[in-house]
């Protein structure tokens, strides 16, 4: 690709913050003219020596062009000149990066500055948040609805009301008090934004989203509560070794251990880094720093660890009990607990503490026996009681089967199927045949995985899901379908995991499609 996906994302959110929001088509567009000229014209003539220059001044000109002729009467700045070799004064964002939590008293990280202005209090919060994907992300439409649970219809509708509603409106990056209000939809969007690049990985040979830990974050709800710190999370924090400097997380290194086929690896992670890099700057700037940004980053960091031990050199995801813990990224592990640690000086818990606290357990378990499903289910207690939605009622349904209350598991999970989003139904399907296996029901349990194989959202989940197919469907014929299937100790009821101290066994086929 000659225009990489990065700077594809600079350049719009460039030009939507210069010309306003409501003019984000003719701003993507004016991008997608830009990069397509570079296409045409550089293998022939040669990269010029300033292409991120060369690159703003087409895309500029052809939107200044473009509002010319729509709105003649609106004054508008000159366009760069026409000579390409010239130098031109890039924008800071269209520049390297600055460095995470190096600003001043506003926001001069163009991406995160987007995100704050695309979140305006004038249109609803999920609105916000569509829009700041579309505007400071550069997401397609199916990728930002497969994220948000909704479908594209809906979205387009979603999205044309939100950019009617900001005709007029000053769209200037807010400071000051103005950032507060908007930084929970700001939080939302970075962690659709990170989720978004590990889904387009999994496609591309690498990682895709499918444990529920990660799914459960999916819903684009928010929401706090008024909470003591749960033990587990205080736990992670007190254990969090100090923070390695910024350059620790190094993605070429995790991308290499990370490769897919022939070393190559997911197209979407970039993205997923990205969301890392701003979350951190997020969380690190004076005006906005807040104990949800630093649960947040957390979050972020320790799923980002576990990058390089989630799929193999073929490209196929493995399972959570089955990676070498080894392979996880230590560094950005340790600088995740690091910010779990800065997170818990809140007085109260948000759902980013408890989805951060789920994924310390995992991050700090020894091995999939040793993981801790009592404290995660507590967290998803917690979690549900702020959002009852399918995601996280999901997650909690997965946490009782693997925790000793496979049968509740079941009973929840078939009733949650009933409405569960799209998006969502091949991960429910997935759980439900984990909860039957674990009650020694493999007839069921195959069932159910053949009506999640066609669901699947990418070739690596649905080659997983066919793997943990043949695996069942070759003990069904050794033990027998209608005979009991030994799953762990004693049999598959055990104490309410809530309070459990023993932990499930490990088994080959996994969880539900991945954790």
């Amino acid at each position: 690709m000659i225009v990489d996906a990065a700077l594809r994302r600079r350049l719009v959110a460039h030009l939507a913050h210069a010309l306003g929001l409501p003019q984000l088509g003719l701003v993507e567009d004016a991008v997608q003219v830009a990069c397509l000229r570079a296409l045409e014209t550089w293998p022939a003539a040669g990269r010029p020596e300033h292409p991120a220059g060369w690159l703003y001044r087409v895309a500029w000109r052809q939107a200044i062009d473009q509002l010319r002729r729509e709105q003649p009467q609106r004054p508008l700045p000159e366009a760069p000149e026409d000579d390409a070799a010239a130098p031109v004064a890039l924008p800071a964002a269209l520049q390297v990066p600055a460095a995470e939590g190096r600003f001043a008293g506003e926001l001069d990280d163009e991406e995160l500055a987007l995100l704050f202005a695309a979140c305006h209090p004038a249109v609803p919060p999920a609105s916000q948040v569509a829009l700041a994907l579309r505007a400071a992300c550069a997401l397609d439409l199916h990728r930002i609805a497969e994220g948000l649970l909704t479908s594209e219809a809906a979205l387009q509708q979603r999205l044309a009301r939100a950019r009617a509603a900001l005709r007029g409106v000053s769209l200037a990056v807010p400071a000051g008090a103005a950032l507060g209000p908007r930084r929970e939809a700001v939080l939302a969007t970075l962690m659709l934004m990170f989720q978004a690049g590990w889904r387009a990985g999994g496609r591309s040979g690498g990682p895709a989203v499918t444990d529920v830990s990660d799914v459960a974050t999916a819903s684009g709800d928010t929401g706090a509560i008024d909470s003591s710190a749960p033990a587990g999370a205080a736990g992670a924090a007190e254990s969090a070794e100090p923070a390695e400097p910024a350059d620790a997380i190094d993605p070429a290194r995790v991308n290499a251990r990370a490769a897919g086929p022939h070393g190559r690896p997911g197209g979407g992670l970039a993205l997923a880094w990205e969301a890392i890099r701003l979350a951190r700057a997020l969380a690190a700037h004076p005006a906005v720093a807040h104990p949800d940004a630093d649960a947040l980053a957390a979050l972020l960091l320790l799923h980002g660890a576990r990058l390089s031990g989630r799929f193999d050199a073929a490209g196929d995801i493995v399972p959570l009990a089955g990676q070498d813990r080894d392979r996880w990224d230590a560094p950005m592990r340790r600088m995740g607990l690091a910010h779990l640690q800065a997170a818990m000086r809140a007085t109260r818990l948000s759902r980013w503490h408890l989805l951060a606290g789920i994924a310390a357990e995992h991050a700090l378990a020894p091995d999939w026996a040793g993981t801790d499903w009592g404290a995660i289910l507590r967290y998803y207690d917690q979690l549900v009681a702020i959002d009852p939605s399918a995601a996280p009622r999901l997650g909690q349904a997965v946490a009782l089967a693997e925790g000793g209350a496979p049968a509740e598991a079941r009973d929840r999970l078939l009733a949650l199927l009933a409405d569960t989003p799209p998006a969502l139904r091949p991960h429910a399907l997935a759980a439900l045949a984990r909860a039957h296996e674990r009650l020694g029901e493999p007839a069921a349990a195959c069932s159910r995985l053949r009506e999640a194989l066609p669901l699947a959202r990418s070739g690596a989940e649905a080659r997983l899901l066919a793997r943990r197919l043949q695996a069942l469907e070759a003990r069904a014929e050794v033990t027998g379908a209608a005979g009991p299937e030994v799953t762990g100790p004693a049999g598959a009821e055990r104490t309410d995991p809530r309070g459990a101290t023993d932990r499930p066994d490990s088994h080959g086929t996994g969880g539900p499609p991945e954790d």
